[in-house]
């Protein structure tokens, strides 16, 4: 296979160019849903190592009394153009040796045939192997979970269930862990796994939903946690940071010659590394162009696992005239003052064809979103993955690969507010409405589900 390429706070006053925010009120909402990227500190696999984990009391696999398991992680496949992968991947095995002819309670891979994210396991009385995600996106992080309750199986993509299933399986206990390939020499996965969490216990799908993006070593039932993030602490780099590790199971243990990278970065920093590791930089999303940029947190709130803000910026890239050619200027009004944006500036607009929409981020650039009619799906001109854009009744929804979902007014209502963010939301009932001054086109207020009202003057 040759692959494509495929972030209030304690009340305050905040002094921004040509403009003063006063933010009232604490917003537990937060905890739910950010308004930029998030970015993570993960171990990095670059084909040439992997992880082990031995496990004498066969913890790490479903209990073999009642067959219980739920087993969850979060991977990203990033693998550099040009690069040919013929065997299959490793994302999580409870094996250490990788005898797929053995008995064994999950194995989560990329199958190098047929290019799918695939689940298997193999027990006393049968074997089972279901698809996970059909056509995974390089760069892109996904989470999945799956779920033993006996002879029935559940499968969650970002959170998302999948079909269920049931299989004849009978006890499956492995031997020992295995994460991002099999003895450092074979099946060697190609980019970041994070979070792996191993529950002898049935995880209901809110249960899943609601640990996604949550610190989880106090959970009832956890066996094996290996959060495999940064830290300026080695021990915690390989660490089962489950309470009472079972015998054998913490610490895991680097395999192979190569190295396995714990990166201290932010977002940026996150696509300058790729970037700098593929196709020499060439692609980098944010080329050199010879603009100069600045941008901070106007304030932030930190919650387990992932931090949210809202930011402001300015870049001279950014244009401070309408078109000369009489079109769309998507970035009036320029309330903030020429150049000036801000986290709720994010909008939809479209020109002269509706076949073809563009997704303008706070910061400036634009997405290009195109489709063949009125009821085809709508895509990037890249076709690199940018979440999925969808319309419906009255305006767009931008679903963000984070998983979050931005509803936008109808771009074509011939008003100011035609394509305005009006609403953010995620799949657990949290949602911020976007109140704004229609006239002059600002945000006055923003209300969350938690009952959190922040006034903008």
């Amino acid at each position: 296979m040759n692959p494509d390429r495929h972030r209030f706070l304690k009340p305050g006053e905040v002094r921004l160019p040509a403009s003063r925010w006063f933010v009232s009120g604490i917003c537990p909402l937060l905890a739910g849903f950010w308004l930029l990227p998030f970015s993570v500190q993960a171990a990095t696999f670059s084909g040439n190592a992997s992880i082990s984990a031995n496990d004498s009391t066969n913890a790490l696999s479903a209990n073999p009394a009642n067959n219980l398991l739920t087993v969850s992680c979060w991977f990203k496949l990033v693998v550099p153009s040009g690069t040919n992968i013929t065997e299959n991947m490793t994302i999580l095995m409870d094996r250490t040796d990788g005898n797929e002819a053995q008995n064994f309670s999950y194995l989560l891979r990329f199958n190098a045939t047929t290019g799918v994210i695939e689940y298997l396991t193999r027990g006393a009385t049968g074997a089972y192997t279901n698809t996970l995600i059909a056509r995974p996106y390089l760069d892109r992080w996904y989470h999945v979970a799956v779920v033993r309750q006996n002879s029935l199986l559940y499968f969650y993509v970002d959170g998302r269930a999948l079909s269920p299933d049931a299989a004849i399986i009978g006890s499956a206990v492995g031997g020992g862990l295995s994460i991002g390939g099999i003895t450092g020499n074979s099946q060697l996965f190609r980019g970041e796994i994070i979070e792996v969490a191993v529950y002898r216990a049935v995880l209901d799908a809110d249960t899943i939903r609601q640990r996604m993006f949550r610190d989880q070593r106090t959970f009832a039932n956890l066996t094996g946690y290996y959060k495999l993030g940064f830290s300026t602490n080695s021990a915690d780099l390989y660490r089962n940071f489950v309470p009472l590790p079972p015998q054998g199971t913490d610490p895991a243990t680097k395999q192979g010659a190569g190295t396995i990278e714990f990166e201290e970065t932010d977002q940026a920093g996150e696509q300058s590394t790729f970037d700098s590791r593929k196709n020499h930089g060439q692609d980098a999303l944010t080329p050199l162009s010879g603009a100069s940029g600045w941008s901070q947190t106007a304030f932030a709130r930190a919650v387990p696992g992932i931090s949210f803000d809202l930011r402001f910026g300015y870049s001279s890239g950014t244009p401070t005239l309408p078109p000369t050619d009489g079109g769309i200027d998507p970035y009036n009004p320029r309330v903030l003052g020429l150049g000036w944006r801000q986290s709720f500036d994010t909008r939809i607009f479209t020109e002269t064809s509706l076949t073809e929409f563009k997704l303008l981020t706070w910061d400036g650039s634009i997405e290009t979103w195109t489709r063949t009619n009125s009821s085809s799906p709508l895509r990037t001109r890249h076709n690199e993955y940018r979440g999925e854009l969808v319309e419906t009744n009255g305006g767009f929804e931008w679903t963000t690969p984070d998983r979050l979902v931005y509803r936008f007014q109808d771009p074509t209502d011939a008003t100011l507010m035609a394509g305005r963010l009006r609403e953010i939301r995620d799949f657990n009932g949290n949602a911020a409405a976007l109140l704004w001054n229609e006239d002059e086109g600002y945000v006055t207020n923003v209300v969350d589900t938690a009952g959190g009202r922040y006034i903008f003057n």
